[in-house]
């Protein structure tokens, strides 16, 4: 009688370590995607201006951060615009009177179409 108590005993044990096992590997599965989230998003930056050169594929875009450091523009093109976010991770600098630039190359020339920031829905002027 014993042995089939110990016998029934085994396979719950094993059933328990291996939840715990597999809910131990999701907790650190969801915590590694919390942090590369968190340090992907970074803070979105207020996109000033921008400058097209002669073969209209190169934008250089002016930002409002003071010396930011890991810059990342995510760029939508279509026929009629541009679409740009631009988010930061860091600021080293500090003050009100500060413009970073950072270069974009577009997939084809800029042409006509209209140049906007993503996040706030804004037509983004060229610089004058």
């Amino acid at each position: 009688m014993s042995e089939i108590g110990s016998l029934r005993t085994r396979p719950q044990q094993r059933f328990s370590s291996r939840r715990r096992t597999i809910a131990i590997t999701l907790l650190i599965a969801l915590v590694l995607a919390l942090v590369v989230r968190w340090y992907l998003a970074g803070d979105t930056v207020r996109i000033l201006s921008y400058r097209v050169d002669a073969g209209g594929i190169q934008l250089g875009i002016g930002l409002e951060t003071c010396s930011a450091s890991d810059l990342r523009a995510d760029v939508d093109e279509d026929a009629a615009q541009v679409a740009i976010e631009v988010r930061k991770q860091r600021t080293s600098g500090s003050g009100d009177d500060c413009m970073d630039v950072i270069e974009i190359e577009l997939e084809r020339p800029l042409g006509t179409r209209l140049v906007v920031d993503r996040t706030t829905g804004l037509t983004i002027p060229p610089a004058g």
